[in-house]
């Protein structure tokens, strides 16, 4: 009796065994074998073996220890767990047609003094920051950054780069987008508003802005109707009505800015070249005086900037 029942128990037993067997096997080959879905990435951390980090950084490069820069890519990659593990897996970044995704960096090389957003020295190898170990290598700069993401599907690591998701700039027919930037030059004593510079394509590139002398402060240049892909971290957008004279009125023109009215005038004289008023950088370069306008302005819409110039609608007499 004591044997046939000592026979069914290892009858028993054996399956157990052989089950818990193939569950720390296939556990096992969980920890050795990471599989990363086509939508996603793999967020990976390298522990207990390798050098240490260098001091100021926070991201791990080549056979350091911490949680690495690079990320695993779609598909079955084979890892020598424990000492490399799987943190996360966080889906791909996804811009929709109508956002951008402005970027900021945890790790890279220190902002310069007195700067506020990164410029991108590394931007010819970082991919649209889908390659961040270049972009650690090439000197990519820590900070908000002045590229930022246009619609699309990007592989991001979001511990290193942090994006937030806003909307296109739209300025609507019949109006204007007056511009004031965050960063740039400082402005002249007694200049009120920063100077037009080159390049910038409607302050759409902000490093080409401040490379080429944009000054920090309310700008002369403002946007038209349209739809723009405008970093609004670096350039504040206030959307003000067209100015509008309607029939059987006239605008009356007062400039805030320009070369000194005379005590002796009463209105201004009026340079050409600047079209009604709406390029007030030619306004100035023409040699406009602020005050009172000699010239008027007639029925129509006009995209004129409001920090510079004041318009007040009188009835025709």
């Amino acid at each position: 009796y004591i044997t046939l029942t000592s026979k069914g128990n290892e009858e028993m037993i054996a399956p157990i065994i052989y089950l818990a067997l193939a569950v720390a096997v296939a556990w096992l080959i969980t920890r050795f074998f990471v599989y990363v879905r086509s939508d996603e990435i793999a967020i990976i951390e390298q522990r207990f073996f390798g050098m240490p980090l260098e001091q100021g950084r926070v991201f791990a490069l080549e056979n350091q220890v911490g949680l690495k820069a690079r990320y695993f890519t779609p598909g079955l990659h084979f890892v020598l767990w424990p000492i490399i593990n799987v943190v996360t897996k966080p889906d791909f970044m996804v811009i929709g047609a109508d956002e951008l995704g402005i970027v900021e960096a945890t790790d890279g090389a220190p902002l310069e003094s007195g700067r506020i957003f990164a410029d991108d020295p590394a931007g010819q190898h970082h991919n649209n920051f889908q390659n961040p170990v270049a972009f650690l290598k090439a000197n990519g700069i820590r900070g908000k950054q002045l590229r930022f993401l246009t619609n699309g599907t990007f592989k991001i690591n979001p511990y290193l780069f942090k994006v937030t998701k806003i909307k296109k700039t739209v300025i609507k027919e019949g109006q204007i987008g007056v511009v004031t930037a965050m960063d740039g030059m400082a402005l002249e004593a007694g200049q009120i508003l920063g100077k037009s510079v080159d390049d910038h394509s409607h302050f759409q590139r902000a490093e080409a802005f401040l490379k080429n002398g944009g000054e920090k402060g309310p700008q002369i240049d403002f946007l038209r109707p349209g739809t723009y892909n405008i970093n609004t971290e670096v350039f504040k957008v206030e959307v003000f009505d067209a100015t509008y004279i309607g029939e059987n009125q006239i605008g009356i023109v007062e400039a805030m800015d320009g070369l000194p009215m005379d005590t002796t005038d009463v209105v201004v004289p009026t340079p050409d070249g600047h079209n009604n008023f709406q390029n007030g950088q030619a306004f100035l370069n023409n040699g406009g005086h602020r005050g009172p306008q000699e010239r008027i302005l007639t029925p129509g819409t006009y995209y004129i900037n409001p920090y510079l110039f004041s318009v007040t609608t009188r009835q025709q007499t």
